[in-house]
């Protein structure tokens, strides 16, 4: 029922829900029966299993969370549970850049052969993350019908699966 409603209610995609439905099926052995639940024991569970994968502690907050809120909108937790999973405070500086310098990106451009098909549409890939930002998934779902070449447009649909008119850059387009 959790599945469905994130489909339904949520408009959660078939890989996030993938992705909550293995979280929430490791948990549920910790925890047991929901209307047993205290704020102890979820902060046990999710202690034990954000130890098991630390870089995925503030998405498994996010899961636990929805599975709470899903369970108060059926009337099986109480609604005071939903507060019981603190917030994770990530640092700036631990992770990741958040951007790649612009010579860096033209030298990974430029590194780009395109002696074959394959390795043009690699290239094509590569410029529409550098150019437009895209997502690797936005760019996954797309289609040769959803660019337009007359009007140098592509249509994108992203994390809402609204299409989103974008212009085509021309050496993405070449």
């Amino acid at each position: 029922a959790y599945l469905t409603w994130l489909k339904q209610h949520r408009g959660a995609t078939d890989e996030t829900i993938r992705r909550y439905r293995t979280d929430i099926t490791r948990l549920m052995p910790m925890l047991g029966e929901p209307s047993q639940w205290d704020a102890a024991a979820l902060r046990r569970a999710f202690q034990r299993r954000s130890k098991e994968t630390p870089g995925s502690a503030s998405l498994l907050v996010k899961i636990i969370r929805s599975y709470i809120r899903f369970l108060v909108v059926q009337g099986i937790c109480r609604p005071a549970l939903l507060h019981a999973i603190p917030s994770v405070q990530r640092y700036r500086l631990s992770t990741l850049p958040r951007h790649v310098n612009p010579a860096t990106i033209e030298q990974i451009i430029g590194a780009c052969p395109t002696d074959r098909p394959v390795e043009v549409r690699d290239k094509a890939i590569i410029l529409l993350l550098a150019r437009l930002g895209l997502r690797a998934g936005d760019i996954r779902d797309m289609h040769l019908d959803d660019i337009d070449w007359r009007s140098g447009h592509l249509t994108v649909k992203g994390k809402t699966r609204r299409p989103d008119r974008l212009p085509l850059p021309q050496d993405v387009g070449d």
